[in-house]
């Protein structure tokens, strides 16, 4: 994993704020915002991103820290939108979007943020890191997935430092004929700094910050705990992303005490959903 101006009339702009807020409080009211994220490396050096709905968007999807039109997307109240990437472009040029690099693996990676209104920065925002070079992402619009950060069984958006939280994946419409494992967990925050939480196989990684995830298959459930809240140096919010394996039938189960590359060999994966939450880790 890659570790990658509009001049307004003012009664215009005031009018079109107040229009606007309308929109954005009830996307927010009516249904939790957990976009569903794809992205495909075509030849033509270009990443194609698109993020699904569950809702009419009216915000914006942008390279993070790059809201240049060659980086950025707006929603028009639609269900989906796409943007499009260089995966090429120089540094310094109009059509860089931050590009990341991984000089061992040449994976490119590029941190996108989704957010729910076009200019403010809110809570409910999403970011993930799209990487090139790992299995294209598929999006099963009959099963959304989420990630969530548990206390107990409440749902927390605040973390409490060296705390123990419990980390779930869930399948909003668990179908039978389909199992599901969690894999390539990680954490990360807003200068790309990140931390491998679980590898390719859904094994926890070395460092114990998480333990290993169980399953309840029949409610589309996964869980690991934290053991202790963590946080980056400098940094008060954490994100977490991990991708979610479909499996015809049930899902095979690595071994995680024996070689990566063999226990890889037999992966039975239909295909990857992504799913991705922020917290703010506080102390006490």
């Amino acid at each position: 994993m890659a570790r990658t101006c509009t001049k307004w009339i003012f009664p215009i702009g005031a009018y079109f704020f107040i229009g606007f807020v309308p929109l954005v409080w009830t996307q927010l009211q009516d249904t939790d915002f957990n976009p569903q994220v794809s992205a495909t490396c075509k030849a033509d050096h270009t990443m194609n991103i698109r993020v699904n709905f569950n809702s009419s968007f009216h915000g914006t999807i942008h390279a993070r820290d790059y809201r240049t039109p060659a980086c950025m997307s707006v929603g028009d109240g639609g269900k989906s939108v796409t943007l499009n990437i260089s995966l090429l472009a120089p540094q310094g040029s109009a059509e860089y979007c931050g590009l990341l690099v991984n000089n061992k693996t040449q994976e490119k990676s590029v941190p996108v943020a989704v957010r729910i209104h076009r200019t403010l920065e809110l809570a409910s925002d999403k970011f993930y890191v799209i990487t090139c070079g790992k299995a294209s992402f598929k999006t099963n619009q009959s099963s959304p997935v989420s990630l969530q950060l548990l206390d107990g069984e409440r749902r927390v958006t605040r973390a409490v430092y060296s705390n123990q939280y419990t980390l779930r994946i869930e399948i909003s419409k668990p179908d039978s004929s389909y199992g599901f494992r969690v894999k390539n967990c990680f954490a990360f925050n807003r200068a790309n700094t990140s931390v491998i939480l679980t590898d390719e196989r859904g094994c926890p990684a070395k460092g114990d910050a998480i333990g290993a995830f169980t399953y309840n298959e029949a409610k589309g459930i996964a869980d690991a705990p934290i053991r202790s809240m963590f946080k980056f140096p400098e940094s008060s919010e954490v994100h977490f992303q991990c991708d979610v394996a479909l499996c015809k039938g049930a899902c095979l189960q690595p071994s995680c005490s024996g070689d990566v590359s063999n226990s890889l060999a037999i992966n039975n994966d239909e295909g990857v959903l992504m799913a991705n939450n922020s917290v703010l880790i506080i102390r006490r």
